[in-house]
This record gives structure tokens, C-alpha cells and sequence, in this order.
């Protein structure tokens, strides 16, 4: 998996180095409308500007992880969220949610158990 995602960061490079410095709702070129308007899977098909699929299990791994973190399809997931997200550094270690991801720390017995604790030292006070 390690050593597809590698070669497919290259790709990931192509595409980051087209988008403006600051993609945001009021501020955005042409390039960053069409990866927005990309589809995860359709990127990880080929439909990047490397026109090259990613590799079988770096494909299903990214797909697993962002569909478990979001929710959603990867047909429904936009690619630019993904590259603005995904740490494209070859040299590093694979880091599917970013450099930023809360998803690095974790509690013994499930992350639950904040929520759970919450409820309880805080009767009547927390609904959802």
C-alpha cells in the first residue's frame, strides 16, 4: 500500500501544483472548479492531470479510509478536498487524513468513552 500511494503522490503533485495558493469559496481559478468538481473516484480512476489510475491497493485503501471518515461514497467526495487534505510528501509515512488528523489518538475501551463520560459527569446538560 505504502509503496503505491509513493508513486501515485507524484500524480497528487501535479494537480496540487495547478491549484491556486488559496482555494476558498470567493477566491478560485478555473483548475481548482474542475478537481472540485472531480470525484475521489474518479481521480483515483485516472481522471487527474497525470491521467494515471493509482495503484490497486493504494485505490482501496484511500476509498476505505475516506468513506469510513466521511460517510460518503467516494463518487460523492470531492478530489480537492482530498488533495488540500492528504499529506503528499513521498519521504514521509503514510498519513491517510493529513498531518492533522485527530485520528492519531485513540482511548482504550473506544473514543466513545469521551462522549459517555461527558453524559455522565454532566446529567441532563448534553442532548444530541
Amino acid at each position: 500500500v505504502v509503496a503505491e500511494f509513493r508513486d501515485f503522490v507524484s500524480v497528487m503533485r501535479i494537480d496540487l501544483n495547478l491549484l491556486s495558493r488559496e482555494v476558498t469559496a470567493a477566491s478560485h481559478t478555473p483548475n481548482d472548479v474542475a478537481l472540485d468538481h472531480t470525484s475521489l473516484q474518479a481521480y483515483l480512476d485516472g481522471y487527474n492531470g497525470a491521467r494515471t489510475p493509482a495503484g490497486p491497493l493504494a485505490k482501496a485503501a484511500i476509498i476505505a479510509a475516506y468513506e469510513t471518515e466521511y460517510g460518503l461514497a467516494a463518487e460523492e467526495q470531492s478530489c480537492l478536498a482530498f488533495l488540500l487534505f492528504i499529506h503528499a510528501d513521498r519521504r514521509s509515512t503514510f498519513t491517510p487524513f493529513g498531518v492533522f488528523s485527530d485520528e492519531r489518538y485513540h482511548l482504550v475501551g473506544g473514543n466513545d468513552r469521551i462522549a459517555e463520560g461527558l453524559t455522565r459527569g454532566l446529567p441532563g446538560q448534553l442532548t444530541h
